[in-house]
């Protein structure tokens, strides 16, 4: 029932993106997380690679970063042996995938042998050799923005899931959580709804009633200056998003949050006037 939600939210994605429902090109990529103390030794194991004693998680997504499949296993399981299992069950769910993309981990004879079987074309993207530091690799960061996401959910920052299918189904959760939030953020005018990313940056308070909304048929008179204070003046624009009569006049610096610098503009209208 998880992988049903999480297969139609992905399908309404694409169809909102402009693409057909299924996906045909993909990314596959792992991540090894640390293993609570509820995590039996059956299922845990050391990965020398990255040195953690846990678990590994193995996602499927699209060319957009919806996920397809995940697949949790011990730590110490190469990417290869892993892969084997990954490909067969995405080759008997998704027939209509033909191309995955990875990164030198799946290399070797597991190219050969997903083409001759699988009917899959497995393409490696590999680091260039004189790169330093972080470097966005093609392909490669879309299923690696896609783990971070996950990660978002604390719960899924380290592994406490006595069984493997827990933590598969949890994963699922997060990853449906993420997709019915793209659905339901409604785009600003003046954006594409189709991109999602093109969102970010807009004024969060855009729309929203103001806090404090004067009364126009009242004249209201600002406290006097506090000493040290210019009078009178334009206020800033950042002053001025307050929505106080006395903000103008409070003298509150620009890296004061919105909430203390309300409060700071109410202390300073209670303050009694110098005599």
């Amino acid at each position: 029932m998880i992988g049903q939600i999480r297969d139609q939210l992905r399908k309404r994605i694409r169809r909102e993106m402009g693409r057909a429902p299924g996906a045909v090109s993909t990314v596959i990529d792992s991540q090894s997380v640390r293993a609570a103390e509820t995590v039996g030794r059956d299922s845990r194991g050391y990965g020398g690679a990255k040195k953690i004693n846990g678990r590994k998680r193995h996602l499927v997504v699209g060319a957009k970063g919806l996920p397809l499949f995940v697949m949790v296993t011990p730590a110490d399981m190469t990417d290869r042996d892993a892969a084997k299992e990954v490909l067969f069950r995405l080759w008997l769910m998704r027939p209509e995938i033909t191309i995955v993309w990875a990164d030198s981990a799946y290399a070797g004879q597991l190219v050969t042998s997903s083409k001759s079987l699988l009917g899959l074309t497995l393409k490696t993207v590999s680091r260039p050799k004189d790169a330093s530091g972080f470097v966005v690799l093609p392909r490669r960061w879309v299923a690696e923005r896609s783990l971070a996401r996950i990660m978002h959910a604390r719960r899924h920052a380290r592994d406490y899931e006595r069984l493997i299918q827990h933590s598969e189904s949890l994963i699922t959760w997060a990853a449906i959580t993420i997709m019915t939030r793209r659905i339901t953020v409604e785009a600003p005018a003046g954006t594409d709804s189709r991109h999602p990313a093109k969102r970010c940056g807009t004024d969060r308070f855009q729309g929203q009633r103001p806090l404090l909304a004067p009364d126009p048929g009242k004249t209201t008179v600002p406290p006097p200056a506090m000493p040290g204070q210019p009078v009178g003046g334009a206020p800033s624009p950042r002053k001025a998003t307050v929505n106080r009569p006395w903000a103008s006049n409070c003298g509150c610096p620009p890296s004061r949050t919105l909430g203390s610098r309300i409060e700071h503009c109410d202390l300073v209208a209670m303050r009694p006037p110098p005599p």
